[in-house]
């Protein structure tokens, strides 16, 4: 129970980040990305524009690292870099694609 309530979305009428936000955030910026408590959640796949599942949360960290859990699929990844974030390099959608791809 304890992990539902902190993967749902909590933002005011299931809003997403992008429909609230002033400016677009990193990592979320594109839409279908919601809040829970503690990380950020997938509520519209197509929105994000990433591989993935809705249900699927996720955070990113100072120097690009990075974690997401799929419980659609039961895939989970972690990734440890030392990079400072470029914004023109695409860690997230990046890294996801990646993985997906390794399980096709």
């Amino acid at each position: 129970k304890t992990i539902d309530l902190m993967t749902r979305n909590h933002l005011p009428g299931g809003a997403d980040i992008a429909a609230l936000a002033r400016a677009p955030i990193a990592d979320a910026g594109s839409g279908g990305t919601g809040f829970g408590l503690g990380v950020a959640v997938t509520i519209d796949p197509a929105r994000t524009m990433m591989p993935g599942s809705a249900g699927e949360y996720f955070w990113s960290g100072i120097y690009s690292t990075q974690f997401f859990i799929d419980p659609v699929e039961r895939v989970h990844a972690i990734l440890m870099t030392q990079q400072m974030p470029v914004p023109t390099i695409p860690v997230r959608r990046d890294f996801r694609t990646m993985v997906y791809a390794a399980l096709m």
